[in-house]
């Protein structure tokens, strides 16, 4: 009872906590959406830009006072001080001849800086268009839509649902773009940087990733069906119950990637790096891991039915639980005689020189 009484302030006090955080939010979220509105007026602008431009003036002309009165012996010390300490005309003192000029450069350098949200809006609006007119009909290659999608991504702008299958992209930075749930089947991604991007449930069946950059790319449940990605970085990229069903993975970096109930049947990963990649349940039938680099990979529970791993490197490799029936194992870095023995047991092909674990020297 005492524990709960001694708790009871701390709970209220987080409680206020979390009211005040959720009021100032709903506050900041108004202001904002009123501040957006009313500059969406070009008369709310030019009024803004006045004021700014008369305070900044204004601001400048007192600096130049404090600095002239501070001055010892100055000629134009006491006429200047004098004229200072009568605030009206000192105020109205702004819109004289020698200041107009100033007061109209930086009025319009305010009403520039101003009007930038909807120069930006403006230009997404045309990124779109050319976008859409680059998609019917069936342009492939359109270095102004990939312009579009470039300059769409630098703003932040979400590209979820993008639609350009198909579409010649090769080398484009679309690096840490939302591009979730778009369709990039068939498309030419040859050498794209793609760092960081989100492409949750994305479809890029049987495009072309040749070299792209996919390092830390979000591509969990996409489908990657028959997808070139030789060479590719997808170092630490997230492949959670993606569809890699034939895909072309030769040479590709896969260090630390994340390859949880992943679907690899009949994947091609001849010489990848999949050092200390998490490969827990995921379906690598027949799959080619010939050379590849398996160090510290976890395979627990990961079916290798009819894969051929002759020659990868299994040291420190996690294969507890793993289906091993007709998996074709042979110069194995990590594979001790014990560990082959067990191997072959559970199914596992070896060469015929070592296809049985060895004989006991008694038993002769």
């Amino acid at each position: 009872m005492n524990r709960f009484r001694r708790n009871r302030p701390f709970e209220n006090y987080t409680l206020d906590k979390i009211w005040q955080h959720i009021l100032d939010k709903i506050w900041q979220h108004t202001l904002d959406k009123i501040w957006q509105h009313t500059l969406d007026k070009i008369w709310f602008r030019i009024i803004l830009a006045l004021i700014g431009s008369y305070l900044t003036m204004t601001f400048i002309s007192w600096g130049e006072n404090t600095i002239t009165c501070n001055i010892p012996e100055n000629i134009e010390k006491e006429e200047l001080c004098q004229e200072s300490k009568n605030l009206k005309e000192w105020l109205l003192s702004i819109f004289q001849l020698d200041n107009i000029e100033g007061f109209s450069i930086l009025a319009v350098a305010l009403l520039y800086f101003l009007e930038s949200r909807e120069r930006r809006q403006n230009t997404i609006y045309e990124a779109f268009q050319v976008i859409d007119n680059a998609a019917p009909p069936g342009v492939e290659t359109s270095f102004a839509r990939i312009k579009a999608l470039e300059d769409l991504a630098e703003y932040g702008v979400s590209l979820k649902g993008l639609d350009v299958p198909g579409a010649d992209l090769e080398d484009i930075n679309l690096q840490g773009a939302d591009l979730s749930e778009a369709d990039f089947e068939e498309a030419k991604l040859k050498e794209a940087n793609l760092e960081g991007a989100n492409l949750f449930s994305a479809n890029l069946v049987h495009a072309n990733l040749f070299n792209a950059n996919l390092e830390r790319a979000n591509l969990f449940s996409a489908n990657l069906e028959i997808a070139n990605l030789f060479n590719a970085n997808l170092e630490r990229a997230i492949l959670r119950r993606a569809i890699l069903r034939r895909a072309k993975l030769e040479i590709a970096i896969l260090r630390g990637a994340k390859l949880e109930i992943a679907i690899l049947r009949g994947a091609k990963l001849r010489g990848a790096n999949l050092f200390n990649a998490n490969l827990f349940s995921a379906s690598l039938e027949r799959a080619i891991l010939r050379g590849a680099n398996l160090r510290g990979a976890n395979l627990e529970r990961a079916n290798l039915e009819g894969a051929n791993l002759e020659g990868a490197n299994l040291e420190g490799a996690i294969l507890e639980g793993a289906i091993l029936e007709g998996a074709r194992f042979g110069d194995n870095k990590g594979v001790s005689e014990e560990m082959k023995a067990d191997l072959i047991q559970r199914g596992a092909i070896f060469p015929d020189d070592s296809q049985s674990p060895p004989q006991n020297p008694s038993d002769g």
